[in-house]
C-alpha cells in the first residue's frame, strides 16, 4: 500500500512550490488522505446480475442518434465472463444476431 500511495502522490498530490511537474528529484506534497484501503473492488449490481445492453440516446437526453453500450456489474466473475460479454457487446454494436438471450441482463 505504501508503493500505491507513493504513486498516487506523484500523480495526484499538490506540486511542490515553484514546480511545474513532479520528478524523482522534486516530489509532490503528500496532501492525500487515505480514507480506506482495499484492492480488487469488483463492481457488482445490487441483484448480482450484470448489466449488458444499450441505452438509447433518447434516454440520455441527447438529440443525436447513437447511445451508450453498457457491460458492467459482473462482480467477481468479470474475468470469467469477459469473453462471452465481449462477444455479445460486439454483436450489439454491429447489429449482428445475438448468439445468446440477454433479455434478463438489460439496463
Amino acid at each position: 500500500m505504501r508503493r500505491l500511495k507513493a504513486v498516487s502522490v506523484r500523480l495526484l498530490g499538490r506540486l511542490a512550490e515553484g514546480s511545474s511537474e513532479a520528478t524523482d528529484a522534486i516530489t509532490n506534497t503528500d496532501d492525500l488522505e487515505i480514507l480506506r484501503e482495499g484492492l480488487c473492488f469488483r463492481p457488482a449490481s445490487e441483484s448480482g446480475t450484470p448489466f449488458v445492453g444499450k441505452i438509447e440516446a433518447s434516454s440520455l437526453g441527447a438529440s443525436t442518434t447513437g447511445g451508450v453500450y453498457v457491460a458492467a456489474g459482473h462482480g467477481p466473475w468479470g474475468i470469467s465472463l469477459s469473453l462471452g460479454t465481449g462477444k455479445i457487446v460486439a454483436e450489439l454494436v454491429t447489429g449482428a444476431e445475438s448468439s445468446a438471450d440477454i433479455s434478463g441482463l438489460g439496463v
